[in-house]
Order: structure tokens, then C-alpha cells, then sequence
């Protein structure tokens, strides 16, 4: 092990080796310098501690991939809910998320089942469950998400980045603002029971 030279507190450790002593170092009452070998930290013991730092942020990483679909949902419970509130009370914004929702149709429609799910009874219900539909991708029937405004949000934004693995190749409704307006209609059209009939 290495060591270094450190001033003692007088305990007669050892001597200063000839010639090292310090310039203008005070020698203390007794007119003598002490100094005493203390052992270094060795480099072992900070790699050791730089490793295993290492290690718990690469398990940490590890953890959020083997989560995947589950910690998104996680971080989306905690984001403040979009727009689409605010957008419900202004007619002019239901019109202008019902005409967003007509790039939508070609795959699906508010009471029937097409290329995708039907859309009544969207709200409140788990992804993967629609009435009568079972051309789901084993990613969405796994999801565990349950729709609302901020689910919509975020998989509307970019679907195959917030599920990976739907068959949905749609690259999604970018601007925010047509996002909320067309969630507050959705809200208001996929009323079953009010809006519209569940087909089964």
C-alpha cells in the first residue's frame, strides 16, 4: 500500500525524513516535528464505488425496458390532463375535432367494427376489449391501459411509440390543439347509450 506523509499531533509516529520539512512550518512547543505515514485511498476502493454506481443505473435502465408499456403508463398518470376539457365547452372546437376524426375513418367509425375497433363506449374502457373486434396485436391486448383523455393524448400523438407493437401504422395527430379538439369530441360522440349503440 502506498502512503503518504501527513502532520501528526505529536505522538512520536516518526520523524520528518531530512530535508522535507515544510518551509515555515512551526514545529510547536517542544521544538520538534512529528509526522506520521497514513495510508492513501487506495484506487481499488474508488473504482469499486464507481462500478457500483455503475451497476445500479444500469439495472435501473435494465428496469424501465423490461417495464416498457407499464412505466409510460406510469408517467402518464402523472401529466396534468390535455386540453380536450377546455375544448368540450366550445362548439366551434367539437366541429373542428369532428372534421380531425375524418382521417380516422378509413379504418374506423364511431359504431362499427372496420379495419379498427369501433369507437362507442371508448371512454372508461381497457384497450384490447371493444365489442365484437379480435384483430387486436398482442400489444394492445396487453396494454393495460384504460382510455381517457390522457391516454388518447399520448398514444394519438405517436401510437407506435407509446405501445410498441400496435398494428396501427397510423403516425398520429401531431399538433396539440387538433389532439384536445378531437378527444372532446370523441368524449361527446362515443356516448354509448346517448351518442351511439355499441355494436356487439
Amino acid at each position: 500500500m502506498s502512503r503518504q506523509f501527513c502532520m501528526n499531533d505529536r505522538s512520536g509516529d516518526g520523524a520528518v525524513p531530512a530535508g522535507r520539512r515544510p518551509e515555515g512550518l512551526d514545529v510547536g512547543a517542544a521544538g520538534r516535528n512529528r509526522w506520521r505515514a497514513a495510508p492513501t485511498i487506495a484506487v481499488g476502493t474508488l473504482l469499486g464505488g464507481l462500478i457500483g454506481a455503475l451497476m445500479g443505473v444500469l439495472l435501473g435502465l435494465l428496469l424501465g425496458i423490461l417495464m416498457g408499456p407499464a412505466s409510460a403508463l406510469a408517467a402518464q398518470a402523472a401529466r396534468p390532463a390535455p386540453a380536450a376539457t377546455e375544448a368540450a365547452a366550445d362548439p366551434a372546437a367539437l366541429r373542428r375535432g369532428e372534421q380531425v376524426y375524418s382521417r380516422c375513418v378509413a379504418c374506423h367509425a364511431i359504431e362499427a367494427n372496420r379495419t379498427g375497433p369501433q369507437h362507442c363506449g371508448l371512454f372508461g374502457r381497457s384497450a384490447g376489449t371493444a365489442p365484437g373486434y379480435d384483430a387486436y396485436s398482442p400489444a394492445m391486448r396487453d396494454a393495460k391501459i384504460v382510455w381517457d383523455d390522457r391516454s388518447l393524448d399520448r398514444f394519438l400523438q405517436a401510437p407506435t411509440e407509446f405501445l410498441p407493437g400496435t398494428t396501427m401504422g397510423y403516425a398520429g395527430v401531431k399538433d396539440a390543439r387538433e389532439r384536445a379538439e378531437l378527444i372532446a369530441w370523441l368524449r361527446v360522440a362515443t356516448r354509448a347509450g346517448k351518442a351511439c349503440s355499441v355494436a356487439r
